[in-house]
């Protein structure tokens, strides 16, 4: 196990992935003051920090890291996102900060200034997010999130053209009452492969729920409490492509 890092043990080192998972990391200290590691800063392209301890990220800590594009956080104790925080972070392109304790994020803040940004993984945080402020992502491919505190499934994920996956899935136990998907929630989501509903508390399937999905070729339902498809639940178009259910 390891619960510090020296930024001086990266001096004129290139690296191209670093795996410094399953540590007592509390965070990840700044390389920019230490002009020896730039090498190291911009050689590298994936690190995982992931089951740590890291509490908070200091703006500024991933300054010089212009080739990363993956960047694994999950299974921390974070509790918020800031800007500053992932602006120096032009190549990213995977982010995951499941299983992390965070609240808020403001659609001016991160992830939506990471415009190359194409696999976001949210799960498992106790997130009070307006879903309409992920339709900001606008190269987004694959989306990851559980069911929101303190709201419903009331805003539709929409007009995302890019998006191919699609996971919403409520392993959080919030089932105070049964979501109730919209009508057209996913609409302007023509690119859709696989979407994702499972453990959701979804009693009643209605044919209005998955318009427009007609590139769909997963759609995962497990775990609800669905009792009633009636013959028009499912749209011929939608299962055109329709391989797995």
């Amino acid at each position: 196990s390891c619960n510090d890092i020296n930024p001086k043990a990266s001096s004129n080192m290139t690296l191209d992935t670093l795996l410094l998972q399953h540590n007592f990391f509390q965070s990840f200290h700044s390389f920019a003051s230490y002009e020896e590691t730039l090498s190291f800063r911009k050689s590298l392209r994936s690190l995982n920090l992931n089951d740590n301890s890291i509490s908070f990220t200091a703006k500024g800590v991933f300054d010089g890291f212009d080739s990363l594009e993956e960047l694994r956080l999950s299974g921390n104790q974070l509790h918020d996102i800031n800007k500053g925080l992932y602006e120096a972070l032009p190549s990213l392109q995977y982010l995951s900060l499941s299983r992390n304790a965070i609240f808020t994020i403001h659609s001016q803040e991160f992830p939506f200034v990471l415009k190359k940004l194409r696999i976001l993984n949210l799960q498992h945080n106790p997130l009070n997010l307006q879903v309409s402020d992920l339709n900001q992502l606008t190269n987004i491919e694959s989306l990851s999130l559980s069911r929101f505190w303190g709201s419903d499934f009331g805003s539709p994920i929409q007009n995302i053209s890019t998006l191919k996956e699609l996971y919403i899935e409520d392993h959080d136990g919030l089932r105070e009452q049964s979501p109730i998907i919209p009508y057209n929630s996913f609409m302007g989501l023509e690119n859709l492969e696989v979407l994702s509903l499972t453990d959701f508390g979804i009693k009643e399937i209605r044919e209005e729920n998955f318009a427009g999905l007609y590139s769909l070729k997963y759609l995962l339902l497990g775990l609800n409490e669905i009792s009633v498809i009636t013959a028009t639940s499912f749209p011929r178009r939608l299962l055109k492509n329709l391989i797995y259910m």
